[in-house]
């Protein structure tokens, strides 16, 4: 919870990891910006705001952007894009059954695998710190993303794959973002009319995840 400390010796006893590492993982966090840590005190969870949540999904976008464009100039095999076509059957299938754990699994996976694309480990890495791969999934996990349909997640990523396929970089980067921030801003226009804005800020970092 925002504003909640966080206590070394129970998450390391939780995480089942010594303490220094624990602690280098807790500075990473501050660095990042999504604890704060208080000299003499220990660290807290940092209160994230509206501002900051767009502020992430639009530094996101447009990173994954950039691995469209890297992978378009480097150029990238048929083998990777049915791939990317399987994750996003495994997509589909999970909404369907309505598996939302495996959903995120699968909408993950079909994000690494497009990054991946570009073959840039310092892109990754960028990518890898916006911390917000899981955001829109908490959304509707959290009862308060009402939104879009499995047919209409499912059907982006295959427009987002078929203008790849067309290597139409404009037009994939295009779909991509819109994919990316304006899933975000009506799921936050859903969270403000079910006023519920204070459970997404609440369940959006994932902090349970520290290594």
């Amino acid at each position: 919870m925002p504003g909640e400390r966080l206590i070394e010796l129970r998450i390391s006893k939780l995480l089942k990891m010594g303490r220094t590492p624990l602690r280098e993982a807790f500075l990473r966090l501050a660095a990042e910006g999504l604890v704060e840590g208080v000299p003499g005190v220990g660290f807290f969870v940092k209160n994230m705001t509206l501002t900051d949540l767009d502020e992430l999904f639009q530094i996101r976008a447009a990173l994954e952007c950039l691995a469209v464009r890297l992978a378009m100039q480097r150029g990238f095999s048929e083998i990777s894009l049915t791939m990317m076509r399987q994750t996003c059957a495994r997509l589909r299938d999970a909404l369907v059954a309505g598996d939302f754990r495996a959903a995120n699994n699968a909408d993950l996976e079909f994000h690494r695998e497009l990054i991946g694309l570009a073959n840039s480990r310092r892109l990754e890495t960028a990518i890898q710190g916006s911390h917000v791969q899981m955001l829109s999934w908490e959304f509707q996990r959290q009862g308060v993303m009402n939104v879009q349909d499995e047919q209409d997640v499912v059907g982006e990523h295959l427009q987002i794959l078929a203008a790849m396929e067309r290597r139409d970089v404009d037009e994939t980067t295009r779909l991509l973002n819109n994919h990316i921030t304006v899933a975000f801003q009506k799921g936050i226009k859903a969270a403000v009319e079910q006023k519920a804005v204070d459970v997404v800020l609440n369940a959006s970092i994932p902090i349970g995840d520290l290594t």
